[in-house]
């Protein structure tokens, strides 16, 4: 293996330097392009690897259109109206990665047949747990002839017929949080290069909404940092909800802790979904935050449930 041998351990270090975006996250986005049925998709800060070109090369051969650019390091992604079952040994064989297109293709088709992944030069590295997370979500699962199958046309066409839900999520109000969450860019220990500002422009806000409309997206999601808001916050944001459900909109807000009276202000504005993730477990929470407990997230939680919420935690 080769490797590197740095002298002068008591020089500092100073200067720039360009992150790029990490292999493990942008090989799962790349084949979750194979989701959507029409529209495009754009991917940015994306590293020139072998293993990101095999992953183009499998996700358009089973139907995407894919463009990478190497000098401005994006992918653009031309939705399939349809895609291939099975993706074949030539392509599967190469890379252990291959195996996160089985999901996307499940749950288009109803049926996936993929190849055992390979490529991986680091040891065994078995896919059992990935398989029986379908199990478990209703999957039937068998593996023959080096191809494992995945069947789910009963569930599927029970609950969403040919359809995938696409939402987007309009950052409304960035930054300048107090709580200390370990894993949130917007948290107050975060030193992250990220936009700050109080609300979002309505323009920006309605464009958004107005992009769900027009291309039938399942949900427009609304977020904002921060854990508590005044009740003339709420008001505002109730405002703007009421002008977004009156276009036909399904909203959902991605929010921090409400008052009982803060939620029915936003469920009398016409919201009916909050998104409150709870994490982590209860004995681990401490780990990644101290301005907050699990017990107080969970609290919030039932109070929204209580009146009519749909939460998803």
């Amino acid at each position: 293996m080769d490797k590197i041998i740095v002298k002068g351990g008591n020089t500092r270090l100073k200067g720039t330097v360009e992150i790029e975006g990490a292999k493990n996250a942008v090989l799962p986005l790349l084949a979750a392009t194979l989701l959507p049925s029409e529209g495009e998709i754009i991917l940015r800060n994306v590293p020139i690897l072998s293993d990101v070109y095999m992953m183009n090369n499998l996700v358009d051969h089973l139907g995407v259109d894919l463009e990478f650019s190497e000098e401005s390091k994006t992918v653009h992604a031309q939705a399939a109206s349809k895609v291939k079952t099975k993706a074949p040994y030539e392509f599967v064989s190469k890379m252990r990665a291959s195996i996160v297109v089985m999901g996307p293709i499940l749950a288009r088709n109803g049926h996936a047949r993929v190849s055992m992944p390979g490529g991986c030069s680091i040891g065994s590295r078995p896919i059992d747990l990935h398989l029986r997370g379908f199990e478990l979500m209703g999957a039937e699962i068998t593996q023959e002839a080096g191809y494992i199958e995945a069947k789910a046309e009963k569930l599927r066409r029970k609950y969403k017929g040919d359809n995938v839900g696409i939402h987007i999520l309009t950052n409304a109000r960035s930054g300048n949080c107090s709580q200390d969450c370990a894993y949130c860019a917007q948290s107050c220990r975060s030193s992250a290069d990220i936009d700050k500002y109080h609300w979002v422009s309505d323009e920006k806000l309605f464009k958004d909404n107005d992009f769900v409309n027009k291309n039938h997206l399942a949900r427009h999601c609304i977020g904002l940092s921060g854990m508590k808001f005044t009740d003339d916050e709420i008001l505002e944001l109730a405002e703007r909800i009421k002008t977004m459900k009156a276009t036909g909109t399904h909203l959902c807000c991605s929010i921090g802790f409400l008052t009982e009276k803060q939620a029915r202000i936003l469920k009398d504005a016409g919201l009916d979904r909050i998104n409150h993730n709870l994490n982590t477990s209860r004995s681990y929470y401490s780990h990644i935050c101290s301005t907050h407990t699990f017990d107080q997230r969970v609290n919030n939680i039932k109070m929204l449930q209580s009146i009519g919420f749909v939460v998803v935690a």
